[in-house]
């Protein structure tokens, strides 16, 4: 008998229901089981994380408008719980299955070859590609030191929950401090550089025409993004920000 007859439709579930079932089914296991659906999945969380890290630059900036408009933006997210602890989770499970995929992709690459090169000529990737994975290891360890530092206040410097125009400034000026969060986004912007055009390649938006060009709209921003980041603990090192 055929297998799309009603007859392997369970008792009582309309055909449509059960065939859209079948369906989910069968593209949770596309994108968890298979290279292609990894490569999607790091795609589309990458490019959420991206457009965190976007915000949280904006943000962070306001540093340089003074003491009063940070803590006045800082005091604002943390007034509306509804919407920052939505934002949080969705966060957390992208950078979840963000790192789960590449762990994923990079295991299933280095099973693929019993035995590692003799001599290894790279000819069509960068050197931000081949430590794609230990620059995303760095930046996790980068990120749990932030939140230990700037939120939960763990380390560092006097933290005050209520200033945090002061924390960041007591924090960087220490050239330590100063200094993991400058090696951080070093790695971040590497990680943006390959990451970018990767997953513009990865949901389609690739052509010979333009792949050229979007490499370098790639480097540009992540340099952009990095030279912001790292404005704040050079301004603070150097008494712009006090």
């Amino acid at each position: 008998m055929c297998g799309n007859s009603p007859a392997a439709n369970p008792p009582g579930k309309p055909v449509e229901e059960f065939f859209a079932e079948d369906m989910a089914v069968r593209m949770i296991k596309t994108l968890t089981q298979t290279t292609v659906g990894q490569k999607v999945l790091m795609a589309v969380t990458g490019l959420i994380l991206f457009l965190f890290i976007l915000g949280h630059l904006s943000g962070n900036l306001l540093i340089f408008a003074g003491r009063e408009h940070m803590n006045e933006y800082a005091h604002f997210l943390h007034e509306h719980p509804k919407f920052l602890w939505p934002a949080r989770i969705v966060l957390l499970f992208c950078f979840f299955v963000h790192i789960v995929a590449a762990a994923r992709l990079w295991l299933k690459n280095r099973s693929a070859r019993e035995e590692g090169y003799t001599i290894y000529l790279p000819i069509e990737t960068t050197i931000a590609a081949r430590t794609m994975i230990y620059g995303g290891a760095a930046i996790f360890f980068f990120l749990l030191w932030h939140l230990l530092h700037l939120t939960f206040g763990v380390v560092g410097p006097r933290f005050d929950p209520n200033d945090v125009y002061g924390n960041v400034v007591r924090g960087f000026q220490n050239p330590a401090i100063a200094g993991i969060y400058l090696v951080g986004v070093a790695c971040l912007c590497a990680h943006l550089y390959h990451g970018a055009w990767s997953l513009l390649h990865t949901l389609g938006l690739s052509a010979p025409e333009i792949d050229c060009a979007k490499k370098k709209a790639a480097r540009i921003l992540a340099v952009l993004i990095g030279l912001g980041y790292a404005s704040i603990p050079l301004a603070v090192l150097t008494g712009v920000v006090r």
